[in-house]
C-alpha cells in the first residue's frame, strides 16, 4: 500500500511541476478561506497552488479531489468565467457579503455541483487505482454528501 501511496504522491508532484503549479501542504487541520468558510484543501487557479491540510485526517483523498481540479483545468474544463464567478458569488453569499436572487443561487449551486461531481469522478478513479482510501463505497457517500451539501447550504446559508 505504502508503495501505491508513493507513486502517487510522486505522479502528482512530477504533473504538477511540468504545468509550473506549487504543492502546498499546510500543517494544520483546516484552510481558513474567509471569516467563515474553512477547508481541508483548496486548488488556486490564478496562483496555480494545490493546497491541502496535511493534518487533516483524510489528506490523501483531498489531495485526489484537488489534483482533480488541477486535471480540469490542465484540460480546459469548467474555466468558463461563469463557473468561476458561481464559486466566488456562493462563497461571498455565504460570508453574507452578497444577496442573492434564487434563480441566481440555484444557477451558482448546479454549475457548482457539476464541476464538483467531475471532480469526485477523477479523485475516486485515482482512490482506486493508488488504494488511497480502505472503503471506497463509504468515499463515495462522502462524495455524494460534499455534491449534495450545496443543496443544504443553499436553505441553511452555512456549510
Amino acid at each position: 500500500m505504502k508503495n501505491s501511496i508513493l507513486r502517487f504522491l510522486e505522479m502528482v508532484q512530477k504533473d504538477c511541476l511540468q504545468h509550473g503549479v506549487e504543492i502546498v501542504f499546510h500543517p494544520k487541520q483546516e484552510i481558513k478561506l474567509s471569516k467563515i468558510i474553512s477547508v481541508s484543501g483548496f486548488w488556486d487557479e490564478q496562483d496555480k497552488r494545490l493546497n491541502v491540510a496535511i493534518y487533516c485526517d483524510d489528506w490523501l483523498t483531498v489531495l485526489a479531489h484537488e489534483y482533480g481540479h488541477f486535471c480540469q483545468w490542465k484540460e480546459n474544463k469548467f474555466l468558463d468565467k461563469t463557473t468561476s464567478d458561481a464559486y466566488i458569488r456562493f462563497d461571498e453569499w455565504l460570508d453574507g457579503e452578497r444577496e442573492l436572487s434564487k434563480k441566481y443561487l440555484d444557477l451558482y449551486c448546479e454549475l457548482i455541483q457539476k464541476c464538483e461531481l467531475d471532480c469526485e469522478k477523477r479523485a475516486l478513479k485515482l482512490i482506486k487505482q493508488y488504494s488511497l482510501y480502505r472503503d471506497e463505497k463509504l468515499y463515495i457517500q462522502k462524495a455524494n454528501s460534499y455534491v449534495l451539501g450545496y443543496e443544504a447550504a443553499k436553505l441553511t446559508r452555512k456549510w
